[in-house]
């Protein structure tokens, strides 16, 4: 929005950013963060409410009592077409085109090629130039550093609280315990650096770590309670009593049951760390950079295709991780 908005033109997130880091005024920064955070905590309590609904009315029924689960019955449409299904998977199918395919190919082909007398021609300049910059390096090293420690604090949150969970409620009986963890997600990025600067006079690489591990745990940890929640209770009973050490159970038991869960959990908040500009550009780190608020700075001074090219190179780095996770997954 702050790149390619329209002039006057803004959203709740960049008049909080504007309001408390250009015109200083923290008053209304608190209250638009107030309104905005209220309204997300509205909006997942809904979804919460939905996702309960829809838990009982289709697919698998869970009966805490009868410790069963009964398999609902579906819809039989036999050979007929079902036309309205077809027209949603074509909506669908080019809404995915046309938001997610088409800017990633346009990222691509703005980095590496360009138009010359009609013919298009590759070029690695714009990769070359930016690992020319030392700025670049110092900002890669960074993104890994700060990603690395963020998506490792907040599996470790987001396993712990999922086994905690399922001790405290084994039969998913309790839905406030399931929407604590939500919470955090209606903080938003500039939301929680509103709020840190507040409290400290300038920002540091430790407190970006902190802060990004405080917004993508709950991601985590609803990544990994699927897994911890299909354990059979059984299984753990079972492996309580064969073994003297309760560590047994949580390395031998429940880490190689749910390893696949963590494994993603952990590309995933990789992933959102390396792509988050608004809390480094929100914190104002003193000689502290990432690759995306790199990225920003570089289309900010119109410098689009090697912004591109750095936005590739971010693509690779989260490609790469989760090509790492799915390796270990098959093992």
């Amino acid at each position: 929005v702050l790149l390619f908005g329209a002039i006057g033109g803004t959203t709740l997130e960049v008049a909080i950013y504007q309001a408390a880091r250009i015109t200083l005024d923290f008053r209304t920064a608190a209250m638009l963060a107030l309104v905005e955070t209220s309204v997300a905590i509205l909006i997942i309590m809904a979804y919460s409410r939905l996702e309960k609904h829809a838990a009982k009315s289709t697919g698998i029924a869970y009966d805490p009592f009868k410790k069963k689960q009964t398999f609902l019955g579906s819809t039989q449409w036999g050979n007929k077409i079902n036309y309205k299904e077809i027209a949603l998977f074509v909506a669908l199918a080019l809404c995915i085109l046309l938001f997610f395919i088409l800017p990633l190919v346009s990222i691509i082909a703005h980095a590496f090629f360009f138009t010359h007398t009609g013919r298009v021609m590759l070029t690695f300049s714009n990769v070359t130039t930016l690992f020319s910059h030392k700025s670049f390096l110092f900002a890669l090293q960074n993104t890994l550093q700060t990603a690395l420690a963020t998506a490792t604090l907040s599996v470790t949150t987001g396993l712990f609280f999922a086994l905690l969970t399922r001790c405290i409620d084994p039969y998913n009986i309790r839905r406030s315990l399931r929407i604590l963890p939500l919470l955090p997600m209606a903080v938003s990025s500039v939301v929680m650096g509103f709020g840190i600067t507040i409290l400290v006079r300038q920002g540091t690489p430790l407190l970006l770590i902190l802060a990004q591990s405080a917004l993508y745990w709950p991601f985590a940890f609803r990544q990994i309670s699927h897994s911890v929640d299909r354990i059979p209770k059984a299984t753990i009973e079972a492996a309580r009593l064969l073994s003297y050490d309760p560590l047994d159970v949580f390395f031998k038991v429940e880490i190689p049951l749910v390893k696949r869960s963590i494994f993603n959990a952990f590309a995933f908040c990789f992933a959102m760390s390396c792509g988050d500009a608004s809390l480094p550009l929100v914190l104002a780190i003193p000689r502290y950079n990432t690759l995306a608020l790199f990225t920003y700075q570089l289309a900010g001074s119109y410098r689009f295709r090697q912004a591109c090219a750095c936005g590739c190179i971010l693509m690779v780095l989260s490609a790469t991780v989760f090509l790492i996770s799915s390796r270990f997954n098959k093992r």
